[in-house]
């Protein structure tokens, strides 16, 4: 009983403590998701209308308070009495996609409160069997950590109040940035913030992201609590690896700007896994935006109801690609603060939940804020078990092996329901329902082809390294993947069955306008003198299980994947590219197959001005065994004059 004693005092100084922050915050909790004053979230067309538009916005009295990186969205601010000015240039500027007010993110309840407990019987973590376990055991988490505990290789962004790292049981827990260098004031990796080393905190700027508040570290203890070090709890995946990124001052209030670049932030720097235990009842474009962007990036994101016990929907969980998570009782009935409604997926505990605090301590929390890290923690596992599964495979896993809740002493009929969803998650039949799969190994990273172009070259082909993600391309039945690469971080990959991914390019009077851009004037040319060339490239890793067998003596491929120009309008098309499972794939030794090929300008005319799209597709044909196709750097460069090599010239197909 000495154990629980200490641990009922240390719990009634800090709700005392808690207490008087909670009661100096109030007035501002209460605003909800109110606007920010003057400020402005504007996504711009691309780079060149964001740097156009500068001189007049500061003319409106307007200064640029921060960016994400690579993206086009920014923050702007305004002195509330010239707001409405500013509002109405920016939603009229031509380079601009759509502007929104920054809001402010309240911090969701759930305040520390001592909890009776019954003497410790395990005696290595002692508070698993007096708190944790009446919750983990129904989720069968000692049958699913027989299958895996995690791999350090997930990393689990807590998009926070920031994890007291050095805590004992989240030791070794924490991601580090492996290409930074501390405290030399330098950006090592080039990702736009310096010194990053454990993370990054918006509100102040800084790589601190030591938890002042005790919200986020309590949230990474449920996610990844280390086991069997003899001391407090265990987390759902005990051995993953958790990223603090801290979004809400120390007084508990954040704003939705800071919650867009971290969550771009964790996607770009590794994350596996996106926890929110956060959020807000006003729907927004960028943070739309950016949890898209994080699954189109192959990144889970799980974010937690919300706590007002309405039907309401409460963003980011409401968004369709987000694992919503509803909190339940130890008796597996929903916590009457819990929001609930269609947007709900599963439920999970969240009602006095026992894990981590700062300085090394131990408290007992309620909120959905605690059920959401749960779902992190199962899907860090499940992605532990086979790191190949998609965002869509991870969540499918998750809500068909949920247990269904319905019963003569709950309120919800059988199904799926507004208050649980598909059902409280079960760790071990989610586990076993994926077979396991070893961590693909990464190829190394290879310089940008030496093509034998001119200098003066323009791509007119956008985002053709995936970087960015699916923007500039449309399409569906591909994925984005991170390993393995050809160039950059990331590349885009068919799994199998029909795929087709499209970009509208350029007309060539409009290329010729880019020219005039870049350079001195050139005007376009009549047919037959045209000086301009076309230069393409494709990397293709081609992944089959079919050995390379065809059924079809005319077109032997079963599995196919093509890349052809398309006239916009009309049936003129242009091969430029097609492998299939006969090609030359990662089993035989070749990891990546390049196509390149230049052909003349005038191959595809100027006059009518129409567009071209360029089209990647896949297909399969014959027997039902998977050939998968990885694309990464398409280029179609435009090449001002001759190139020093030249391949015989390519005809159009109608």
């Amino acid at each position: 009983m000495k154990v629980f004693e200490k641990f009922a005092k240390v719990s009634i100084f800090l709700l005392v403590l808690i207490f008087g922050m909670v009661v100096g915050t109030w007035s501002v909790l209460a605003a909800g998701d109110a606007p920010v004053p003057g400020e402005y979230i504007v996504l711009w067309q691309d780079e060149g209308a964001a740097q156009s538009a500068v001189t007049a916005l500061r003319a409106l009295g307007g200064h640029r308070v921060a960016a994400v990186p690579g993206q086009n969205l920014e923050l702007w601010a305004v002195a509330p009495a010239r707001a409405a000015t500013f509002f109405t240039h920016l939603s009229q500027h031509p380079g601009v996609r759509w502007v929104e007010p920054n809001r402010l993110l309240p911090l969701p309840g759930g305040h520390l409160v001592p909890r009776r407990g019954q003497e410790s019987v395990s005696p290595n973590d002692p508070y698993y069997a007096t708190y944790a376990v009446r919750y983990l055991a129904p989720l069968g988490v000692e049958d699913a950590w027989g299958m895996t505990q995690g791999d350090p290789r997930i990393v689990v962004a807590v998009i926070d109040t920031g994890v007291d790292c050095a805590h004992p049981d989240l030791q070794g827990a924490c991601w580090r940035n492996e290409d930074e260098v501390p405290d030399n004031g330098i950006d090592d990796d080039g990702n736009g913030y310096v010194d990053d080393v454990a993370g990054w905190n918006f509100p102040q700027r800084s790589p601190n992201v030591f938890d002042v508040h005790y919200h986020g570290t309590h949230v990474a203890g449920i996610v990844a609590a280390r086991a069997n070090n003899g001391i407090g709890i265990v987390g759902i995946a005990p051995r993953v690896t958790i990223m603090p990124l801290v979004i809400f001052q120390p007084r508990g209030v954040g704003t939705y700007f800071d919650l867009i670049r971290a969550i771009f932030y964790a996607v770009d720097n590794g994350a596996q896994v996106i926890n929110m235990s956060l959020g807000a009842t006003s729907y927004s474009l960028g943070e739309a935006l950016a949890v898209r962007y994080a699954e189109e990036h192959g990144v889970v994101v799980v974010a937690a109801a919300g706590n007002t016990g309405r039907n309401v929907n409460f963003y980011p969980a409401a968004h369709p690609t987000v694992i919503a998570v509803a909190a339940l009782t130890a008796s597996g009935e929903p916590a009457r603060f819990s929001n609930w409604g269609n947007f709900i997926d599963v439920a999970a505990p969240g009602v006095s939940i026992m894990s981590t605090i700062p300085g090394g301590r131990y408290g007992v929390l309620s909120g959905t804020s605690m059920a959401a890290p749960h779902v992190a923690g199962l899907a860090a596992l499940l992605l532990s078990r086979n790191p190949r599964l998609s965002p869509a495979a991870v969540r499918a896993t998750i809500e068909r092996t949920a247990e269904d809740q319905a019963g003569p002493s709950l309120v919800d009929p059988p199904g799926r329901d507004v208050h649980y969803g598909y059902g409280r998650i079960h760790v071990a039949r989610a586990l076993a329902a994926v077979p396991p799969a070893s961590f693909p190994e990464s190829s190394p990273l290879r310089p940008a082809p030496q093509l034998p172009w001119r200098p003066l070259c323009l791509d007119v082909v956008v985002n053709g390294g995936f970087e960015k993600g699916m923007y500039g391309w449309e399409g569906e039945g591909a994925r984005l993947v991170r390993t393995p690469v050809y160039e950059g971080h990331w590349a885009l990959r068919f799994d199998r069955g029909e795929g087709e991914i499209r970009q509208r390019l350029l007309a060539l009077a409009d290329i010729n306008t880019l020219f005039s851009r870049q350079s001195a004037p050139f005007p376009i040319l009549p047919r037959g003198m045209h000086p301009l060339r076309f230069t393409f490239f494709l990397a293709v890793r081609v992944e089959s299980q079919d050995g390379g067998y065809g059924t079809r003596p005319d077109f032997p491929f079963d599995d196919w994947i093509t890349v052809s120009l398309e006239r916009v309008g009309t049936d003129t098309s242009l091969l430029l590219m097609q492998a299939g499972n006969t090609s030359d794939r990662v089993e035989m030794g070749l990891e990546w197959d390049t196509f390149f090929g230049i052909f003349p300008g005038d191959l595809l005319g100027h006059e009518p001005p129409v567009g071209w799209d360029l089209v990647i597709r896949t297909g399969e044909d014959g027997d039902d065994r998977k050939t998968a196709f990885t694309v990464d750097d398409a280029r179609l460069c435009v090449v001002l004059g001759r190139p020093r090599a030249y391949l015989p010239r390519i005809t159009l197909g109608e």
